[in-house]
C-alpha cells in the first residue's frame, strides 16, 4: 500500500505518518527530509522560509517533479509505504501514476493548527500568530506563484480527508479505521 499524505500546517502529518510507522510497519519518506538533507548539503540553515524557497529553486534548476522522483527511487517492491507532505500538483500526479497509492489529507481549524504550530517551538516553525499566517498562506499556494507550495490545489485531489482536531488517540483510532477501508478496497 502507498499512502500519501497532504495537509495544511499544523494538520497533524507528521503525526500521522509516525502512527502508521510505529502501529502498523509503514515505511516514511518525506519531501521535507529531502529538502532538509539538500539544505544541509548547501549549507543552509533549515528555517521554514529557507526551505521552502530551497524546495521551489531545486525545482527550477532539476525540474517540477525532482522531489518526487527522488522518493519513488526509494520505494522496493513488497512493503508499505507513507509518503509526508505532498505538497505540489506535480508530486500528486506522479504518485496517481503508482499502483496502490491513495492520497490522504489531513486538516484541522486555523485555531488548532496555529496552537499546535506554535506550541511545538520546531526551529523552522512560526514563533507568532502572524509568522503562521504568513507560512500557512504561502503553503497553501495563496502567494500567486505556480510553481511553489500547493498545499490547498493537493487537498482538493485527496480521496479520503481526517478532520484532526482530537486527541493523539483519535488520530490513532481514524488512522485504524482508514486502514480497515483501504485494505478491504485493495484486497
Amino acid at each position: 500500500m502507498l499512502i500519501g499524505v497532504t495537509g495544511y500546517l499544523g494538520a497533524g502529518k507528521s503525526e500521522f505518518s509516525k502512527i502508521l510507522v510505529e502501529e502498523y510497519g509503514f515505511v516514511k519518506l518525506a519531501f521535507g527530509n529531502e529538502v532538509r538533507a539538500e539544505a544541509e548539503r548547501r549549507l543552509i540553515k533549515p528555517t521554514r522560509n529557507n526551505l521552502q524557497n530551497l524546495g521551489y529553486i531545486v525545482r527550477k534548476e532539476q525540474g517540477g517533479d525532482v522531489w518526487v522522483r527522488r522518493l519513488i527511487e526509494k520505494i522496493e517492491n513488497g512493503k508499505d509505504y507513507v509518503i509526508e507532505g505532498i505538497r505540489n500538483p506535480e508530486d500528486v500526479e506522479a504518485l496517481e501514476k503508482l499502483e496502490g497509492f491513495v492520497l490522504i489529507g489531513l486538516n484541522a481549524s486555523f485555531d488548532v493548527r496555529c496552537n499546535r504550530i506554535l506550541s511545538r517551538k520546531r526551529g523552522e516553525d512560526s514563533q507568532t500568530k502572524e509568522e503562521f499566517v504568513i507560512a500557512d498562506n504561502k503553503d497553501r499556494g495563496k502567494e500567486g506563484e505556480t510553481e511553489g507550495q500547493q498545499s490547498e490545489f493537493c487537498f482538493r485531489k485527496v480521496s479520503r480527508e481526517i478532520l484532526n482536531e482530537g486527541s493523539l488517540n483519535d488520530l490513532k483510532e481514524k488512522a485504524r479505521e482508514l486502514l480497515e477501508g483501504l485494505n478491504k478496497t485493495f484486497n
